[in-house]
């Protein structure tokens, strides 16, 4: 049978130690890949050739000094064989020395510095994940720092300052880790799969735990629009996990046999488009109401509610943070015109971004005014027609070819105030030009609503408009009953729509579209 001597006469091989006490370092000097090695050796070689293996190493084996070397052999490999080798070499009684600088899982192997923990194993990314002391101790799970039932947090970020950990071994069979933090005894475990969410130095594995790469924007041109931009209203109620997806990717969504005869004139109870909107969110009151009428009105104060052509905009961004998800339902329509038409405003985006970064650099950095003076309001509002998302959220994978990640645009012309006599030229050069992408007739879908169609779009991301319409009928009248074009709408926020695809999503055990 094989002997492992307690020390050998080749050089020491460096390792990082786990324990910050400099008097143990001296005794516990461990090099993981020869151990691993040694154990799968023994694991998985007959018995009687393991005495045909000559094996040095240069560490100290987890078993009391005076056990038998042939005995402490046989029990490295029968505590393996049970699945029990983290115990061993967790072990810190007298007897034994403790290991500090190597995995306690066959799949895994741990290392510290004075600050952080770094774990690597085949399961995690290459790089491994690097562990600051200070966020494990700050992201404890157990019940004393997380509430277990409201799930919401019991300590306060900067309670522990500098944490030092007593002892770090792997436990539940490679699936998480445990930290005794020492002091009151208090013990912290770690999930891998809780590490690996959070800790992924790629940020790939936080995206796949919150769907964000599921829902993530995918640009458009008209022709790239897919068959599920049309819904029926029955089939959405039924599964509306792939509207959800539609809606949350392209931006765009037309819900058809959405019920519309009932509805009546006004700001509050609505049927149809209330039904609809109730089953993507949480609606959200403005100036306008909950909901609204777009008619005709004498001497409105909205070029909204007239027969004149609508140009491509974007609503309410007069006020800091305007509506994301809104909704037109269609109740009548019979005039001739008056087409609904929509365009990716990020697609334009990407396109400045491919054509003069220059423009799209200016129109990212400074803001545009926005009001709304009138029917006895005054709202005013700036921002910059791109908005980039925060650096927290950049992809970290991005390359510099690639355009920034955009949180929103803000395009407006008809609500746009007055600029700053200060705006440089090149501020009307680059609105002049991004203007001219948004035009494009390939970027341009319209559709004119039937009764009972709903559009559905991202009022921070899509514009739309509408064209002009003509009514040989009297269209000056106070009652929405009465004209020959009534849409009603409404705004949903998006946090809503993304909590309710969230759980949809969790929920589905198929393959995502």
């Amino acid at each position: 049978m094989l002997v492992a001597t307690r020390r050998v006469q080749h050089a020491p091989i460096p390792s990082a130690p786990i324990d910050a006490n400099p008097t143990s370092r001296a005794s516990t000097r461990l090099f993981c890949p020869t151990l691993f090695w040694v154990i799968s050796t023994y694991l998985f070689c007959p018995s009687g050739q393991l005495a045909t293996r000559n094996l040095n190493f240069d560490c100290y084996l987890c078993l009391p000094a005076p056990v038998d070397h042939h005995d402490r052999t046989d029990r490295i490999i029968i505590m393996y064989r049970l699945g029990r080798v983290r115990t061993l070499l967790g072990s810190s009684s007298p007897g034994f020395a403790v290991v500090r600088a190597l995995a306690t899982a066959p799949n895994l192997v741990l290392r510290q510095n004075p600050t952080a923990l770094h774990i690597s194993g085949a399961s995690l990314p290459r790089s491994g994940l690097t562990l600051p002391f200070d966020w494990l101790r700050d992201s404890c799970q157990c019940p004393h720092c997380v509430h277990p039932s409201t799930r919401q947090k019991l300590v306060r970020t900067g309670d522990f300052i500098k944490p030092v950990p007593r002892s770090v071994v792997v436990v539940d069979e490679g699936s998480a880790v445990r930290i005794d933090w020492g002091g009151k005894g208090h013990d912290s475990v770690y999930a891998i799969d809780f590490l690996k969410r959070y800790a992924d130095p790629s940020d790939q594995t936080r995206r796949v735990s919150h769907f964000d790469d599921v829902f993530a924007p995918r640009t458009w041109n008209v022709s790239d629009l897919p068959a599920e931009s049309y819904v029926e209203y029955e089939s959405l109620k039924t599964d509306p996990l792939p509207s959800f997806l539609q809606l949350l990717r392209y931006g765009l969504l037309i819900v058809r046999g959405l019920p519309h005869e009932t509805t009546t004139r006004g700001p509050e109870v609505s049927v149809g488009v209330a039904q609809l909107a109730n089953t993507i969110g949480i609606i959200r009151e403005t100036l306008y109401g909950r909901f609204w009428d777009v008619v005709i009105h004498r001497d409105s104060t909205n070029i909204a509610y007239t027969n004149l052509n609508l140009d491509l905009h974007m609503d309410l961004l007069y006020m800091q943070h305007p509506p994301h998800i809104q909704l037109l339902h269609c109740i009548k329509n019979r005039v001739e015109g008056g087409a609904s038409v929509f365009v990716d405003a990020i697609k334009a985006a990407h396109d400045l971004w491919d054509l003069d970064r220059d423009s799209f650099d200016i129109l990212a950095s400074i803001s545009i005014p926005f009001h709304y003076e009138n029917a006895g309001h005054h709202l005013h509002c700036s921002h910059p027609t791109i908005q980039l998302a925060p650096p927290h959220l950049q992809p970290l994978d991005r390359r510099p070819s690639d355009p920034p990640h955009i949180a929103h645009i803000n395009y407006s012309p008809p609500f746009q105030a007055p600029l700053p006599v200060t705006a440089p030229p090149e501020l009307y050069s680059a609105l002049q030009k991004y203007t001219q992408l948004l035009t494009r007739p390939a970027g341009r879908f319209e559709h004119t609503l039937a009764e009972g169609e709903c559009a559905v779009f991202d009022n921070r991301r899509v514009l739309h408009a509408r064209t002009a319409f003509w009514d040989k009928g009297d269209q000056n009248t106070e009652s929405a009953e009465e004209t020959n074009r009534w849409l009603k709408g409404c705004y949903v926020e998006v946090d809503d729509l993304l909590d309710r695809t969230r759980v949809l999503l969790a929920k589905r055990s198929s393959d995502l579209p």
